[in-house]
C-alpha cells in the first residue's frame, strides 16, 4: 500500500525540509504551506526568507535592501518583504490590472524627491520645512523631518538625496537649502 505523499515528506527531519524549502520557487512554498499545519509551520522559518531576500537582491541591478539591520526582522516581517516587492515585480510586467492611483496635495511645492525603491516620498514645503509621506501607508501617513524656517533665513527651498547604495539597509543623507 502507498503512503500519503504529504506524510511521507513530513516524516524528513525539521532541518532537510527547511533546506528543501531554500530552494523551492517562492510561489509553489505558498501552495506547499496549504497542504497541513506542520508544513506551514515550517514554511514560514526565518532561513527560508532570509534566502528569498538575498536571492531577491542578487537578481536585481538595482538594490534596495531593508530599512533598518536584517537582524531586526522576524520571518514574517522579511516573508512580507520579499512577496510585497515580488508582487510590485509581477505588476509591473503585466498591463492587465488596473493601477492603483493615489494622489497627494502638494500645492505650492517646488522640490520632492521619491527615495530609491518608491515608499517615500520627500516633499519640500514653501514654509521651508520637509514633509516625508511613506507611500506603503493606506494612508500615505505623513511626517516632518525639518521643522519651518524662520523667515529671515530663507533662501532657495530645495532638497537633495545622496542613497549609499554600498548599505544593506536603506541609508540616506538629505541635503536642503
Amino acid at each position: 500500500m502507498s503512503q500519503d505523499p504529504v506524510d511521507q515528506f513530513t516524516r524528513l527531519p525539521q532541518d532537510v525540509i527547511i533546506e528543501i524549502f531554500r530552494h523551492v520557487e517562492w510561489r509553489d512554498l505558498l501552495h506547499v504551506r496549504q497542504t497541513c499545519k506542520y508544513l506551514y509551520k515550517l514554511s514560514k522559518a526565518r532561513t527560508v526568507w532570509l534566502n528569498y531576500y538575498h536571492e531577491y537582491l542578487a537578481e536585481k541591478s538595482f538594490r534596495v535592501g531593508v530599512e533598518s539591520t536584517l537582524g531586526s526582522y522576524s520571518s514574517s516581517e522579511l516573508e512580507a518583504w520579499v512577496l510585497k516587492r515580488k508582487s510590485v515585480d509581477l505588476n509591473w510586467e503585466t498591463t492587465t490590472h488596473a493601477v492603483l492611483e493615489r494622489r497627494i496635495a502638494l500645492k505650492g511645492c517646488n522640490n520632492y524627491v521619491l527615495i530609491p525603491g518608491g515608499r517615500w516620498l520627500l516633499v519640500a514645503i514653501p514654509d521651508y520645512s520637509v514633509i516625508c509621506y511613506d507611500l506603503d501607508n493606506v494612508g500615505m501617513k505623513s511626517s516632518i523631518l525639518t521643522p519651518a524656517r524662520a523667515s529671515s533665513t530663507r533662501g532657495p527651498n530645495l532638497i537633495a538625496v545622496d542613497v549609499d547604495h554600498t548599505s544593506p539597509t536603506l541609508n540616506f543623507v538629505m541635503g536642503r537649502t
